[in-house]
């Protein structure tokens, strides 16, 4: 009996090849034979288009360092470069040290929290809200859901006041608690977004449902694959390859990665992914939509006649038009 080795690059036996032919298919191989949970599920983002969107956009930070802040109030002391900082930029700096367009233009910080006990990252990803452009991303797995909320909307005041957007689920709610007892205003409510209305509650924080995280994901992913989003972050971008499709339609992190990730964290689980996400549901919920322009009402007619009617009643003294009777 000859023995034809395959060539794909694993280190393979005749035990392997024969269980192989026995499996179902790929996934199958990948869960149960490789122990690969990455390869065991159907990738949701295309790593092709990713691909093509760390080599079009990524790069390194303009600035690494650390954001000083009041530890009572909250309140930006100053921006201090430190090679070892948690906070990456990828825009200009005045002369204050401030961001250089927050004059002219918005942000949205999206923001995922985590326990803080080393496991997973606390992140934070602010987004231009004029280019689509990712401007700043603060990576730390080792920081508090309160000193989290003091860290970031101290970020958020520093960037004039972005709109903060953050999932309130687990340590997201003593993160939620926090910012309002900071009394930081510029924040997004809970909607209905399964209603035509889209109602607005008195909630803050984004609820996660199976539902609502994949219309989050796929209309971030949407984006980033349209190139409608400028991600600078690589390890951001790298995350998205992490997410696969499950067997209940839903989409989740893939729970085993081998991956090492320069923040500290003992393992990944995309946490940059839903910041950013999150922030481009920011993004979307603040576009400015032009006002439409009124038509012009003809003099004499029954409209212009009734209007000015109406302004003579707010202000008797008022001399009106000629021809308004």
């Amino acid at each position: 009996m000859t023995f034809d080795p395959i060539l794909d690059g694993k280190l393979r036996s005749p035990w392997y090849d024969n269980e192989c032919k026995r499996a179902a298919g790929a996934k199958e191989i990948a869960q149960e034979l490789d122990i690969d949970y990455l390869g065991s599920g159907y990738q949701y983002f295309d790593a092709q288009l990713v691909q093509q969107a760390i080599q079009r956009d990524a790069r390194p930070p303009t600035y690494i360092g650390d954001l000083e802040y009041d530890d009572t109030t909250g309140e930006p002391i100053r921006f201090r470069e430190s090679e070892g900082g948690c906070l990456h930029l990828w825009c200009l700096l005045d002369r204050d040290g401030k961001w250089s367009a927050a004059n002219s233009h918005k942000s949205v910080l999206g923001i995922d929290v985590s326990a803080g006990t080393g496991a997973s990252n606390s992140c934070a990803t602010a987004w231009d809200n004029v280019t689509s452009e990712k401007i700043l991303e603060y990576v730390n797995p080792r920081i508090r859901p309160e000193a989290f909320a003091k860290q970031a909307v101290s970020i958020a005041k520093w960037l004039n006041n972005s709109y903060m957007i953050w999932e309130s689920f687990g340590p997201g709610r003593q993160f939620g608690s926090r910012v309002m007892e900071l009394e930081y205003g510029n924040i997004y409510y809970r909607k209905n977004d399964e209603s035509v209305s889209g109602k607005t509650t008195d909630v803050p924080g984004w609820a996660p449902t199976k539902e609502t995280k994949l219309v989050l994901i796929g209309a971030y992913r949407a984006a980033l694959e349209k190139g409608e989003c400028i991600n600078r972050s690589k390890e951001a971008l790298e995350e998205t390859l992490e997410y696969i499709h499950t067997q209940d339609g839903s989409v989740e992190h893939s729970r085993a990665t081998n991956k090492s990730d320069p923040s500290g964290a003992r393992a990944n689980h995309g946490d940059r992914v839903i910041a950013d996400a999150l922030a481009f549901k920011g993004m979307r919920e603040r576009v400015r939509r032009p006002e439409a322009e009124q038509p012009e009402i003809p003099i004499g007619c029954l409209a212009w006649r009734m209007k000015q009617r109406d302004l003579q009643k707010q202000n008797p003294n008022l001399e009106l038009q000629e021809g308004w009777k």
